[in-house]
């Protein structure tokens, strides 16, 4: 019997060596784990198993942008459809989105370069040997860029939760806002009567 899809993934999970980022982005300073790297790792394992990928681009987003320096640089963003086959015919797709930019003809190719890593890496649940995860950082966003990229910004204050108007009732099945005892009346201002 010929394994299918399902059965193919997880052997090929087995086979596969975590993928370091090696590559440099020395304009920005950060390491990231480039294509070659992958297909590298990838290609005599896939082949192997018999497994390949088929593409098919769903959409393309164009646009222009000014470097730094002043120069056009073209931006790409492609969502993109990869299916996975075994050689008994079964197959899964995955879609997943792509961003590239270039200031010659290459932004939709670097876009779908990297639509492609990220589906292997999140198809193969490809390791890192890097332990950081990447939620250890936080970035904050100016907020004059996010109104220019047409991004609503909160303008509302939070609002505090009323005061309770004695002692806090903390007693199973209280009322987490007003902390009214279970079936006693609630405070007139305590927001769950106002539902």
């Amino acid at each position: 019997m010929t394994d299918n899809i399902y059965t193919l993934i997880p052997k090929i999970m087995n086979d596969i060596s975590p993928i370091g980022k090696d590559s440099k982005n020395t304009g920005q300073g950060y390491s990231f784990r480039g294509i070659d790297a992958v297909y590298n790792e990838l290609h005599s394992i896939l082949a192997k198993y018999g497994v390949f990928t088929a593409p098919e681009a769903v959409s393309i987003e164009r646009s222009n942008h000014t470097s730094a320096k002043g120069s056009v640089l073209f931006y790409s963003v492609v969502t993109m459809k990869y299916t996975f086959y075994a050689p008994d015919g079964s197959s899964i797709t995955t879609s997943v989105v792509g961003e590239g930019m270039d200031s010659g003809d290459k932004a939709t190719n670097k876009a779908m370069a990297v639509a492609h890593k990220y589906a292997l890496l999140q198809v193969f649940c490809i390791p890192t040997d890097d332990p950081k995860d990447p939620e250890i950082d936080s970035h904050e966003v100016a907020v004059s860029m996010v109104k220019a990229a047409g991004i609503p910004v909160a303008t509302t204050k939070p609002v505090a939760a009323p005061k309770p108007a004695g002692p806090i009732n903390t007693t199973p099945g209280a009322c987490p806002v007003c902390h009214a005892p279970q079936n006693k009346p609630h405070a007139t201002t305590c927001s769950t009567l106002k539902g």
